[in-house]
């Protein structure tokens, strides 16, 4: 079973009918590849957690406890470098209010860090959320009650989850870059343009301040500073991704024809995007379609030229090389006609 689509498509004269695109095999690496059928935002999200080390996580940076023997213990089955998923709060003070976790509180996290079953995973974070309301490792238990919602492919519940989690702690960055790429995908997309513009925004903050807390983040010694300049590289590709997609549906949005301004803007970042050390053939077919919207034709093909190479064997692939048919076939169409008829 595959994943539903997840990219919008042009179709006709300036209607923007929204499909999703299969991206079984366009995923960010997770586990060295291990987890393929992990969709892509929980993959780049977790994979920062693992790659770059947890107490970068989030954005907690307050001086360590002098003690840890309650902080969630770390797991080396969990990642490809001997480290875990778990929250800066194995290493940080606990939130402003919160006590530090108990021994108890610390173990059931730990079964929701370990839990691969997404429902399994779900039950463990409803579970933990009654059982320690106050918790200072809530934040990172709705993370991951986010990412399970998400594989799911039930991105109503893994928004409400991730929202949660930035509640608690604003600079949850794993959390922020989950709930920045989410909000502007057509299927979370729902209600009026209003509340479509306030949520195109609200992504906008989440990819703007998780490219800030990004900076600042420090490689741990333990990381090989290879792998952590191309994990950084690839969580900030699919948060320009994001802020692409956010200003080309509000480009799309304009009730006349789409906003200049914001395409300028998406193009600006889904060329960013695909600057990333593993370009996405998503990112690709998505600056292909800000091409076409600003009649730069050559450059729309060149883009799905990309997106089909990258995407080979699924539906990218297909779609791709669709719209490059369809230009193409514009071009010489429009070459072979007379001035008068070009006027028309």
């Amino acid at each position: 079973m595959t994943d539903p689509p997840l990219s919008v498509r042009l179709t006709g004269k300036g209607n923007y009918r929204r499909e999703f695109v299969s991206r079984v095999k366009e995923r960010v690496k997770f586990w060295v590849l291990i987890a393929l059928g992990i969709i892509e935002v929980f993959g780049v999200s977790l994979l920062f957690a693992l790659a770059l080390g947890p107490q970068q996580a989030t954005s907690q940076q307050q001086p360590p406890q002098s003690t840890q023997q309650n902080a969630p213990a770390q797991q080396n089955s969990s990642s490809p470098l001997g480290q875990s998923a778990a929250p800066a709060s194995s290493g940080n003070a606990p939130a402003t209010g919160s006590a530090p976790p108990s021994p108890q509180e610390a173990q059931d996290y730990n079964a929701i860090e370990k839990e691969t079953d997404p429902d399994k995973q779900l039950q463990l974070v409803k579970d933990f959320e009654k059982k320690y309301p106050n918790s200072s490792l809530l934040s990172d238990a709705y993370f991951f009650g986010a990412s399970a919602a998400e594989r799911k492919n039930d991105v109503t519940h893994a928004l409400d989850y991730g929202q949660k989690s930035l509640k608690l702690r604003p600079d949850n960055l794993r959390s922020l870059i989950l709930v920045a790429s989410l909000l502007p995908l057509p299927q979370a997309l729902q209600g009026t343009d209003q509340k479509k513009e306030q949520q195109l925004d609200e992504s906008e903050n989440d990819a703007n301040h998780a490219l800030q807390l990004l900076n600042n983040v420090q490689r741990q010694p333990q990381i090989p500073e290879a792998q952590f300049d191309k994990n950084k590289a690839l969580i900030q590709a699919q948060l320009h991704a994001a802020l692409g997609m956010a200003h080309l549906e509000k480009a799309v949005m304009a009730p006349k024809s789409p906003d200049a301004n914001e395409l300028a803007s998406a193009e600006q970042e889904f060329k960013a995007a695909v600057q990333s050390p593993e370009p996405s053939p998503q990112d690709y077919y998505r600056l292909g379609e800000v091409y076409v919207r600003e009649n730069k034709l050559d450059d729309a093909i060149n883009a799905f030229t990309q997106a089909a190479k990258l995407g080979q064997g699924t539906l990218i692939q297909q779609y791709a090389n669709n719209m490059i048919e369809k230009l193409k076939a514009a071009k010489a169409k429009s070459s072979n006609s007379s001035p008068a008829d070009q006027q028309q």
